[in-house]
Order: structure tokens, then C-alpha cells, then sequence
């Protein structure tokens, strides 16, 4: 009889928020492109105050709820890339790697983006990757490659079954591929009555929806290196304020926001580029939990598509080492955030400026002024031996990689590939309904619970 009354009060416990609200939930469901749970970890010790002895929290410790599987439809391949995780979070289904919007035989998957428009709700992405890129492209386009940029952009004007556009505000990168999939770009989004924007400076003006915001041509540079002119540093940030004012409080909304170069930084095990990918989602995340706050009906969902590069903090020091001072070998095992602070350019934009080197400057000087690195005549041998070999991109370099291990030995930051990882990712929740997502699921459970509340 105990158990049964336990039972039913936590099953009164999952219905509160649903039953407390008559009107549609607004949704804000936040990615973190390749933010596995060392990544989560990793910037809590990177923001901790030294002074202090407790370890202070972060707003990821304050909202965590559960756990996710990320395997894609091509188990027990296991690792899934974005396309297949993105699907999976769009609509509930696993699919095949590269597969956007679609299932393994591809076949049309309906998305959370679409469904809720269907469904009487405002619609918005804003992301810091080209819009057509693999996980804001999975919860509006529909395609089996998804490399093709321009044949997904074509989608994204296509009307649905009620012939209405899918979306109200679109923000990202990515205006050439639209350019290129649309003869006349411009004077269809005229004729459809849907405001362009191509200036960041414009993020101040806009007034109307729908709209369209590109924030670049192709994709914005990264945190770490971004100049003052543009949207700055914490440019998820700033787009995810300027997104959440301008949707109509009369009518619920449907928002994804996705942190989308936290998992290209991963790609390249560049530890410093990540914690500034980091920073700019990390404060988006306080913008939208601060509308929660003051907008009840509201469900803050965030979660990763997948982890990315392996990414561990902390390694046994050599008692060899020539870096590490007597007192820090005592310690064995350690990791160092106050370096990884210190260094102000991505690794790629660092290898560009050593291939660009006048001879007037000093290598040493060099990344002295953007690393904070004193580099030993082997390390200097090494970096000038690597720079006579021609390099066509500059984060795809043997270069840029030991430039990234010169800051990993120093930090003891270690990564275990350049791709994907099979690990779970972490789920945060905050505000209506925020019950349904405690716990571990798969993540096709998140779109799925996410649609029962659109309904």
C-alpha cells in the first residue's frame, strides 16, 4: 500500500507542471556542440577562485539533472557524428551519420522546429555555425548529406503543410550558401515579407518578424579570437538576449540556441579555445535561466549532441620534467587552468601568425605576447623544423597540433582523439517541466518528452 502511495506521488510530481499551466510552454533548448561532461568539469576548476579552498560551482552544477546515450541508427558503429545526433534531437528518431532531418532509408522526419510552428508557436534558431551547418540544418531541413550547405539552405524557405514559413528568427552564419541555393536570395525574402539582416551592427535595430540575421558570411572566428568591431567574444550571448526580447510574450515560442564552436575547438584538442566556446554558451545560459526566472511558463532544456577529442583534465607530472617546480611534482597529479587563462589566440590563428612571421620578431617574442609561453631551444628547434613544411590550412597542420601540445604539457591537459567520443552527456534542465528530463535516457527521449509538451 506504501509503495503504491509513493508511486502515485511521484507520478502527481511529474504532472505538477503540466497541470499548473493550461497555456503552451515556451521552450528554450540549448546545445552545446561536443560539451561532454569533462568539458563541464573542466571549465568548474577553470573558474574557480584560488583564494578560496572550496571549489565555487557553476551555473552546469546548479542545473544538472541526468544523463544521455548518444549512439546513432549505425550502432554498434556507437560513436555518432552531429547530423545523427542532431536528428535524434530534432525528432525523436536515431539515423544514420551525415543524415539530416531524415531516417536511415530517407524518408522526411517531422522536427520539434516544424512541429511547434504547426502547433501555434513562434520559432527561432540562433547559433555561432553557419545556419545550414549539421545541427541547426536537423531541426529544419531535410537531407542525406549533410555536407551539401547549399542544396540544405534550399529548405529552409520551403513552406509546411498549413503553407506558412517554418521559422520566425534565424541567427548564425553561413548568407553565401543562401546566396548560392537562391537565384534571387534578397527579392524572394522581400516577396515573403522576411527582414535581412547582414550587419552585426544591426543586432540593435531589429524591430520585425520574420527575420533572417547573418552574423557572417561563412562562420564568425572564434571566441578567443573575435575583435571588438563584431559581436565580440560572448557573441551567443548577445544573440540569445536580442532573440528572447524580441518574441511576442502573447504567444509561446519554440527556441533552439546552439554554442556551436565549443566542438571545432574540441576537434583541434585546443584546450584554450574551448574554454572560451565555454564562457560565451555559459553566459547565454544565464540570459535565458534569468527570462525562466521572470517568465514562469517557461522550460530551459541543455544538453550535448555528443563529447568531442577526449578531452582529460589533469595528468601525473614526470618527475623529469623541466617545467614543474619541486613543489608541484609533490603533488603528482594536477591540472592548471591559470595557464590555459593566460593563453589569447587559438591555436589556428597562432599557427597562421608563425607562417606569417617577419623576420624583424622574435619567435620567443611571439608567443611570449599571445601564449604567456617561455619556449626551450628544443621547442624552438622543433616549431622552426615544423614551419619550413608547406600548410594549406592552418588548423590541419603538424604545426598547429604541437602548438596545442605546448600548451597541454604545460597545462597537463591530455585529449585522446581529434573526433568523437561515445561518452554520455549531461542533461540540465530548469523551469516548466524541467521533472521530465531528470535521470538517464537516450536522447531521442529528450525530443520525444520536449514534443508531448508542444502538444
Amino acid at each position: 500500500m506504501l509503495d503504491f502511495a509513493m508511486k502515485k506521488s511521484r507520478l502527481l510530481l511529474l504532472l505538477l507542471p503540466l497541470s499548473l499551466s493550461a497555456q503552451k510552454p515556451n521552450i528554450i533548448f540549448m546545445i552545446g556542440d561536443g560539451m561532454g561532461p569533462s568539458y563541464t568539469a573542466a571549465y568548474r576548476y577553470y573558474h574557480d577562485d584560488p583564494k578560496t579552498k572550496e571549489v565555487e560551482r557553476t551555473i552546469y552544477d546548479e542545473l544538472f539533472v541526468g544523463s544521455c546515450s548518444t549512439y546513432s541508427y549505425e550502432n554498434p558503429a556507437v560513436v555518432t557524428d552531429s547530423a545523427a545526433a542532431a536528428t535524434a534531437l530534432a525528432t525523436g528518431v536515431k539515423t544514420r551519420n551525415g543524415h539530416i532531418g531524415v531516417d536511415e532509408n530517407n524518408n522526411v522526419l517531422p522536427t520539434l522546429l516544424e512541429k511547434a510552428k504547426l502547433a501555434g508557436y513562434q520559432t527561432a534558431m540562433v547559433v555561432t555555425s553557419t545556419l545550414t551547418h549539421a545541427t541547426p540544418a536537423s531541426f529544419i531541413a531535410h537531407h542525406n548529406d549533410r555536407e551539401e550547405e547549399v542544396e540544405i539552405a534550399k529548405d529552409y524557405l520551403k513552406k509546411n503543410s498549413a503553407k506558412q514559413l517554418k521559422f520566425d528568427l534565424l541567427m548564425g552564419g553561413g548568407l553565401k550558401y543562401f546566396k548560392q541555393a537562391h537565384k534571387s536570395f534578397k527579392q524572394q525574402l522581400k516577396t515573403e515579407k522576411i527582414a535581412l539582416y547582414t550587419d552585426v551592427k544591426s543586432l540593435d535595430v531589429i524591430k520585425k518578424l520574420p527575420a533572417m540575421v547573418f552574423i557572417d558570411d561563412n562562420k564568425p572566428p572564434f571566441a578567443i579570437d573575435a575583435k571588438k568591431q563584431g559581436l565580440g567574444k560572448l557573441r551567443t550571448k548577445k544573440m540569445t538576449d536580442k532573440a528572447l526580447s524580441l518574441m511576442d510574450e502573447k504567444r509561446p515560442f519554440f527556441m533552439m540556441i546552439e554554442g556551436s564552436q565549443i566542438d571545432w575547438c574540441g576537434h583541434s584538442n585546443d584546450i584554450a579555445c574551448v574554454m572560451r566556446e565555454m564562457d560565451d554558451f555559459t553566459e547565454a545560459i544565464k540570459v535565458a535561466k534569468a527570462y525562466v526566472d521572470k517568465h514562469k511558463n517557461t522550460l530551459l532544456i541543455i544538453t550535448a549532441d555528443h563529447s568531442t577529442g577526449g578531452l582529460g583534465i589533469g595528468n601525473k607530472i614526470s618527475k623529469k620534467s623541466t617545467l614543474a617546480k619541486k613543489e608541484r611534482k609533490r603533488k603528482a597529479y594536477t591540472w592548471r587552468p591559470e595557464l590555459i587563462k593566460a593563453v589569447n589566440i587559438s591555436a589556428k590563428e597562432m599557427t597562421k601568425k608563425v607562417y606569417h612571421l617577419k623576420s624583424s620578431i622574435k619567435m620567443k617574442d611571439l608567443f611570449q605576447k599571445y601564449m604567456k609561453i617561455e619556449l626551450t631551444k628544443k621547442e624552438l628547434k622543433k616549431i622552426k623544423e615544423k614551419r619550413a613544411k608547406p600548410c594549406e590550412k592552418f588548423n590541419k597542420c603538424k604545426l598547429h597540433d604541437y602548438i596545442t601540445k605546448l600548451v597541454d604539457k604545460r597545462s597537463e591537459t591530455g585529449w585522446t582523439t581529434h573526433g568523437h567520443t561515445a561518452v554520455d552527456v549531461p542533461i540540465f534542465a530548469y523551469g516548466n517541466s524541467a521533472l521530465l528530463f531528470h535521470g538517464f535516457m537516450d536522447n531521442t527521449d529528450i525530443s520525444k518528452k520536449i514534443a508531448t509538451l508542444l502538444k
